[in-house]
């Protein structure tokens, strides 16, 4: 049997943007919206978009190339209601 390592990844969806928000950060907000005793439907997240594939290489592995072919779509949390309400 032969393995082959190759720098080249195939990722499906690798060029889609999303919005990436660590455990961390997510608890600390969570625990904000329980203290101030807010009612209602609010999106986490960090507001911000990365695709896919920026995300492998900053986070998990900055040698690997990732590519993919398809199209690609986004999909970011609109926190504006939160903040306001945060603030």
């Amino acid at each position: 049997m032969k393995i082959i390592k190759s720098k080249k990844v195939y990722v499906k969806g690798a060029n889609n943007i999303r919005d990436f928000l660590n455990a961390d950060r997510l608890i600390k907000i969570i625990l904000r919206v329980y203290d101030k005793k807010l009612i209602g439907i609010y999106n986490i997240g960090s507001g911000k978009g990365i695709t896919v594939k920026k995300f492998i290489n900053n986070y998990i592995d900055k040698k690997k190339i990732i590519y993919d072919h398809n199209k690609p779509n986004s999909l970011i949390a609109d926190i504006t209601k939160l903040k306001k309400k945060l603030i």
